[in-house]
């Protein structure tokens, strides 16, 4: 699942969150403002874009990814089921 930056427009708290493409989020967890929430676009740093081919780097973001889906798969299983 591809990860979002999200900035509240009232209270300028940023965050970032995995979810799927489809599910949007609107109301912001730190001041609780409906509707509050802009998602800010993902920006590739210069240094790392003049470094690298752009292959490259979508190889690593894929390896990173496929990292954080390790870990939070290995998180959940040690999670106690509560129906």
């Amino acid at each position: 699942m591809p990860r979002y930056a999200y900035r509240c427009k009232y209270c300028e708290h940023s965050f970032e969150k995995v979810h799927s493409m489809s599910e949007k989020l609107h109301d912001c967890p730190l001041c609780e403002v409906k509707d509050g929430l802009v998602r800010v676009p993902n920006k590739i740093s210069k240094t790392t874009s003049k470094k690298k081919k752009v292959g490259d780097i979508v190889k690593q973001n894929i390896k990173d990814i496929k990292q954080e889906v390790k870990e939070e798969k290995e998180k959940m299983r040690k999670e106690e089921y509560k129906p």
